[in-house]
């Protein structure tokens, strides 16, 4: 009966260690499992890191793109200014040669007037020349109009000899006027848009 009981407890005593010698041995499927998992969290660390320098590569590329659309909008920017000024300085330049040749064209007027008033000029000398100076005074009358039509004004003598606007041909003492006044005008002088198309030729007093 003692036999059949140690038996019995020796059996006992072998499963027990098989059983603590199973539960040592890892499964192969968990073995397996542990290792894909940790592949997957190196890999998933590589391709974090991977989208990180191709995150820093794109915005260093799109801040590149960005200087160089500011660089091709400033240069835009110039170009337009440069043009702008160009045409500014063109039509300044076309507009002062339109007033030269208008200016030229009116000198024309200018110098027919110079011959009217010297004709007047004698015809206020002969008596006999009254009736035909009136009609001689109706044309000056009529070409200073069409004159200040186009802007041309007679050079102002009246507030002294100013060397900018007047021509001294002499300068003489004058018992009725002060030094630097004009005594008498020889030619008028004639100015447009505050331009001096030509200088009044007067006696000044000293």
């Amino acid at each position: 009966m003692t036999r059949k009981k140690e038996q019995a407890t020796n059996m006992k005593s072998d499963k027990t260690e098989e059983n603590l010698a199973e539960q040592d041995i890892p499964i192969e499927g968990e073995v397996l499992e542990g290792e894909v998992i940790a592949q997957e969290e190196s890999d998933e660390k590589d391709l974090i890191q991977q989208m990180k320098v191709e995150n820093e590569k794109l915005i260093s590329a799109l801040e590149a793109e960005r200087e160089q659309s500011e660089q091709y909008l400033k240069n835009w920017q110039y170009s337009q200014a440069e043009l702008l000024n160009y045409k500014k300085r063109i039509e300044k330049d076309q507009q002062a040669h339109r007033e030269w040749v208008k200016a030229d064209s009116l000198q024309l007027y200018i110098d027919i007037l110079d011959d009217i008033e010297l004709a007047l000029k004698t015809a206020a000398k002969d008596a006999n020349a009254t009736e035909w100076s009136k009609g001689i005074e109706l044309i000056q009358r009529k070409m200073l109009g069409v004159l200040e039509k186009e802007g041309v004004t007679r050079i102002e003598t009246d507030n002294g000899f100013d060397p900018m606007v007047h021509e001294a041909v002499s300068s003489e003492p004058h018992p009725a006027y002060e030094s630097g006044e004009i005594i008498e005008v020889l030619q008028h002088g004639y100015c447009i848009n505050n331009r001096t198309l030509r200088p009044a030729r007067v006696r000044v007093a000293i």
